[in-house]
């Protein structure tokens, strides 16, 4: 049940649940849906401005392509409450957003690491890409502090940028 609840969150924080290149000025957003977890309900969010910002940290280097501007929480993060996020960054070189490999932490401890697929978004050298979801936070989600790190990937692998969310439920 741990890792489902666990599962559920990092779904809620993937913050690749739904890509959407920020380089075009038209309002037609390009998502992708987000595969369910166990008996989970997940709903979409749309890019949006938070009113909670979560404490986060870009762990890139001085050689990523794309650096976190941005995270932000529709809310505080609380057990059977709903929560959307959304991360935004800007893009240093022209980059095909790939992948997203997240690994979640509880207390410090690896709890999950998944990959999504984010869908071959290319965003020219200046643009801004942002990745958000929504999940319900499940009402026996085990108390404590949260790490959720976020790794963005090209088709090839190679590491575009990186951002960590922390939060404690």
């Amino acid at each position: 049940m741990k890792s489902v609840v666990i599962a559920c969150l990092l779904v809620l924080c993937v913050v690749g649940a739904f890509a959407h290149n920020h380089e075009h000025e038209h309002r037609t957003p390009h998502f992708r849906p987000v595969p369910s977890v166990h008996h989970f309900v997940y709903e979409i969010a749309e890019h949006q401005v938070g009113s909670y910002t979560p404490q986060w940290s870009d762990c890139g280097n001085a050689d990523s392509a794309w650096v976190t501007t941005s995270v932000t929480f529709q809310d505080k993060p609380a057990k059977g409450k709903t929560l959307s996020g959304t991360t935004c960054g800007t893009v240093r070189q022209t980059s095909t957003f790939a992948q997203d490999a997240i690994t979640v932490k509880l207390n410090g401890k690896n709890q999950i690491t998944q990959t999504l697929n984010l869908g071959n978004k290319q965003v020219e050298t200046g643009g801004t890409f942002c990745y958000s979801s929504s999940s319900k936070i499940p009402g026996l989600a085990p108390s404590g502090n949260y790490q959720i790190t976020s790794v963005l990937k090209d088709p090839s692998g190679n590491v575009l940028g990186c951002t960590n969310v922390y939060f404690i439920l």
